[in-house]
Parts: C-alpha cells; structure tokens; sequence
C-alpha cells in the first residue's frame, strides 16, 4: 500500500488551510451572490 506522503506528491496536492490536502479540479466562472447579514438568516 502506497503511503499518504506518496500520493500527496504524486497528485501534486495542496495543504488545506484547516487540514488535510486537497487539488482543485474545476471552478465556475460564475459568481453567488451572497447578502452580508448571512448571520441573521433563520433568526
């Protein structure tokens, strides 16, 4: 069995900023638009 490390290099990932790895495979060209009050929602 192949270790974590040999896969992370082998599929060139990324550290993720709350952990783990992760490679980004698609993006959108489209935008959400988000209100700012997001908080109050359900309040």
């Amino acid at each position: 069995m192949k270790s974590a490390n040999y896969w992370i290099e082998k599929l060139n990932l990324e550290a993720h900023p709350e952990g783990g790895f992760f490679k980004e495979n698609y993006r959108s060209n489209k935008f959400i638009k988000m209100d700012l009050n997001w908080r109050n929602y359900g309040k």
